[in-house]
């Protein structure tokens, strides 16, 4: 599978390690320990048309990991669909909030989490 990874960090050189496994890997823009784990890109990971355009020409399908997120932002709202504030403005999460669970969506765990 192929995968892009935002970011030039110690975290994106850790999830990098762990992601490299079994797939192949891009990290746009990356950091020197990154290239020894995958490919590092030259493109801007703050720009979304880059990007977009960069994983769908490199076969990185977008589509699901959006819905999932889409699906997790969803889930901040309340029974009646509409944001829950708290006193000082702040959204809470709804009753039914999950976090995108971007690995399942990739295929790096199963169903269960494992």
């Amino acid at each position: 599978m192929n995968i892009l990874l935002l970011g030039s960090g110690g975290r994106e050189h850790a999830l990098a390690l762990g992601l490299a496994r079994n797939n192949t890997l891009f990290i746009a823009p990356g950091n020197p320990g990154t290239k020894h784990v995958g490919t590092n890109v030259s493109i801007n990971p703050n720009d979304p048309d880059e990007v977009t355009k960069w994983a769908t020409s490199n076969g990185i399908d977008l589509d699901e990991v959006l819905r999932e997120v889409q699906a997790s932002n969803m889930s901040k709202l309340g029974a009646d669909g509409k944001p829950i504030y708290r006193e000082d403005g702040k959204v809470l999460k709804g009753p039914g909030f999950f976090n995108p669970n971007i690995a399942r969506v990739l295929g790096l765990e199963s169903e269960d989490g494992k």
